[in-house]
């Protein structure tokens, strides 16, 4: 099973069900002289048995560009900082996994899981196993664009875990008051993660929506 990395707020924001979509920018970038680009999963676009994903089209022709990590109907685990410590004598369990909010999970450690002794210091998100997971999300849909293009889609920002601050519309422009705040908040987000003045560059990503799944409903999948 694969796994993804979100901010801690952001997996907060997955859990309470206010985020359902994440952007991830697309490496390589297709090529500046490209005459188009587009995306397999686009409506009305047909490509006979064609890979999903990214297609360019040059002075050359039509070529297969890359494919998303995840793909539609995948469930992928949420990577979270963590650490394992022994557990309590009278649980009947080996170890648990302590997460950042202080939530702890047991395991009885029956497959050989854990090499002991063990660490009890904090661990990055990126080495959390699948088996250690408590959250994860199913794709239901995949497709390639502009970053920038968020901002023109129906509660783009809110569906990447914004929450307005103030409704109401301006007596200037008829648009909404927080019409400036989620733009300001999605780019500062983006830049934190992607190096300042990354957002401005506007640069193809792929756009994954999903669903926030049960830890129970994925239990077996793992």
């Amino acid at each position: 099973m694969k796994g993804i990395l979100f901010k801690p707020d952001m997996i907060k924001a997955i859990v309470e069900g206010g985020k359902t979509v994440t952007r991830r920018t697309i490496n390589p970038q297709p090529p500046d002289d490209a005459i188009d680009v587009f995306s397999w999963f686009e409506p009305g676009i047909i490509l006979d048995k064609a890979p999903e994903g990214l297609w360019v089209e040059d002075k050359n022709g039509l070529k297969f560009w890359g494919k998303p990590r995840y793909q539609v109907g995948e469930v992928v685990y949420i990577k979270e900082a963590h650490r394992f410590v022994q557990a309590n004598a009278d649980s009947n369990s080996d170890f648990a996994v302590v997460y950042p909010d202080g939530e702890l999970k047991f395991w009885r450690d029956n497959g050989d899981t854990m090499n002991y002794p063990i660490d009890e210091k904090r661990r990055s998100p990126l080495f959390m196993p699948a088996w250690a997971a408590r959250y994860f999300i199913k794709i239901t849909d995949v497709r390639a664009e502009r970053l920038q293009e968020i901002e023109n889609e129906p509660d783009g920002f809110v569906k990447e875990g914004y929450i307005p601050l103030m409704i109401g519309k301006s007596a200037i422009d008829g648009k909404p008051f927080e019409a400036s705040l989620d733009f300001a908040w999605y780019e500062n987000l983006w830049d934190i993660i992607n190096g300042e003045g990354d957002y401005a560059l506007n640069k193809w990503v792929w756009r994954y929506e999903f669903n926030f799944e049960s830890p129970s409903g994925v239990e077996e999948k793992r």
